[in-house]
């Protein structure tokens, strides 16, 4: 069939094996699409966070304060100045929005 990239012979598919194959070609698509459905709707910055980060974003209300941030900074036993640092980067991956000093909010992933 294949000797050095060249094809010799042609192949030739009978009714059975193609009607089989698009059987199975719909299967994949029909399963694809019933996955694809479950997956959660988190805004594409969301991935790249770490799962401590994303753990943290997910326990936080979408309007929040410094210290309600570190509360529940607390409870996923992450240090303030941890906390901080992962409000950067939430803020960097435009996840969250300073509206004031001290005040945040939850975007649904700004592109």
């Amino acid at each position: 069939m294949l000797d050095n990239n060249d094809i010799t012979n042609d192949l030739v598919c009978d009714d059975l094996d193609f009607e089989l194959a698009m059987d199975l070609v719909n299967w994949f698509l029909m399963h694809t699409v019933k996955i694809f459905g479950q997956l959660p709707d988190k805004p594409k910055q969301y991935n790249e966070l770490k799962t401590i980060v994303q753990k943290l974003y997910d326990s936080l209300p979408n309007k929040f304060t410094y210290q309600e941030a570190l509360k529940a900074g607390e409870s996923l036993k992450i240090p303030n100045g941890t906390v901080q640092k992962y409000l950067a980067k939430l803020k960097k991956v435009e996840l969250i929005l300073a509206e004031a000093h001290g005040k945040y909010s939850k975007t649904e992933g700004i592109n």
